[in-house]
């Protein structure tokens, strides 16, 4: 309550409360066994024992709330059987590959390729779906088999089919949303109520922890604004920093939790909250360090401003999605770093920027992929670039002369890479 806030004394507040809304399961038919994933492990975590799902458990989704509610149900006292339900593929499921592993370890059954759209009587009815053309987030689009159902006998379902924000909450408290969704605020994110501001997944929806911060440090300068605060920024580009002693300090502090001071009160504590940052924009490597079957290796590159480039290695990689998880910037590793492939077939599949080793005889060969276009390059003994045979023109130089760099350090340093 907003109001009630206000007349305690505070002056300013953020609305972060998150989206924890579920979605409404459109389904036909009896609706009073149908509940929110998220309610539903909320009601879990206080009294397993209290809640009554029955013997056999739906739940629809394919993320990560859906495996968190399948591994509850399971664990509920009178379930027998439970079911994830997903219209696409288990390969397709967004859940990170950890949590699906502990639902399979658990005895989740999980029915791939159905959607349900009845329950009547105790009886899930699901429309048999068939994959189509690729959709806006590259994923085969779901598309219903005319006249093919299948038909469930099931108690309970659980919908995890994606979490909202409670607009109702914000409406309340005078919060201006349109019929969209969409909340009126400033570049502040400051609400239409005054000193009232909102972020992280209660404005954006789900969204990520990077997006978040950046909310939470524009409410904060909008704070400092109307205090007429104006605190000195400091460019890290106006000092220099010892090259060794930086890279080993960094290194000291990774793999090492140091807990965070909730409100910092003196310059000591100001100094030692600094102190947990892992500076990923210096040196990153968290693709490396995150790949369960080292599909991402740091290779040192004289002529770089990074400390390492990152080389991938189609042939071990899974498409696991970790180093797309835990990437710090918006990348997908396993998609965007330059790869090392080991076989012309692969190169094929795969459509990443590479190359791939052809001839090791008077000259050594590489095919490269750049930009989706074909080169075949050779160099002499020495790493000197002797051709560039391709139907298409460098368009630019330097970054493909830099690729060239990589290409020849990484099968004169690290031969072993080339299998």
């Amino acid at each position: 309550d907003v109001a009630d806030l206000k007349s305690k004394g505070f002056k300013y507040i953020n609305l972060a409360i998150g989206a924890w809304k579920s979605r409404t399961l459109p389904l036909e038919g009896d609706t009073s066994k149908v509940y929110g994933a998220i309610k539903f492990l909320q009601d879990w975590v206080k009294n397993p024992n209290a809640v009554d799902l029955g013997k056999n458990v739906a739940v629809v989704g394919g993320g990560n709330s859906a495996m968190d509610s399948a591994r509850a149900a399971k664990k509920t006292p009178g379930v027998e059987n439970v079911y994830i339900i997903y219209r696409r593929t288990i390969k397709q499921m967004p859940a990170d590959r950890e949590e699906l592993d502990h639902a399979i370890k658990d005895g989740v059954i999980f029915k791939e390729l159905i959607n349900p759209v009845s329950h009547k009587d105790g009886i899930l009815k699901c429309q048999v779906m068939e994959l189509g053309e690729p959709d806006a987030s590259g994923r085969k689009r779901p598309v219903p088999i005319e006249g093919k159902f299948v038909e469930m006998q099931i108690d309970s379902v659980l919908s995890a089919i994606g979490e909202l924000v409670d607009y109702d909450v914000l409406k309340a408290n005078g919060i201006e949303v349109n019929d969209r969704g969409n909340i009126k605020i400033n570049e502040f994110k400051e609400t239409n109520v005054e000193n009232v501001f909102i972020a992280g997944d209660a404005y954006r929806g789900p969204s990520t922890v990077v997006e978040s911060i950046a909310d939470g440090q524009a409410v904060t300068n909008g704070i400092l604004a109307k205090e007429g605060i104006n605190l000195e920024r400091v460019n890290p580009e106006d000092y220099e920093f010892d090259y060794a002693t930086r890279i080993n300090e960094i290194r000291f502090k990774k793999g090492v939790i140091n807990p965070t001071i909730e409100v910092l009160t003196t310059d000591d504590e100001i100094f030692a909250e600094t102190k947990r940052c892992l500076e990923c924009n210096f040196i990153c490597n968290k693709c490396v360090e995150v790949c369960p079957n080292r599909a991402n290796i740091a290779i040192k590159v004289p002529g770089f401003e990074n400390e390492n480039q990152i080389l991938h290695l189609d042939g071990l990689c899974n498409e696991c999605g970790n180093c797309e998880t835990f990437c710090p910037y918006d990348g997908a590793p396993y998609k965007d770093k330059f790869t090392l492939f080991w076989n012309d077939e692969d190169m094929k599949v795969n459509g990443n920027d590479g190359f791939l080793l052809i001839s090791e005889k008077d000259s050594t060969e590489f095919k490269v992929r750049v930009n989706d276009k074909i080169y075949m390059v050779n160099f002499d003994k020495t790493g000197k670039l002797l051709s560039c045979v391709s139907d298409h023109e460098i368009e630019q130089k330097i970054e493909f002369d830099s690729l060239m760099n990589i290409i020849w350090w990484t099968y004169k340093n690290h031969n072993f890479l080339f299998v």
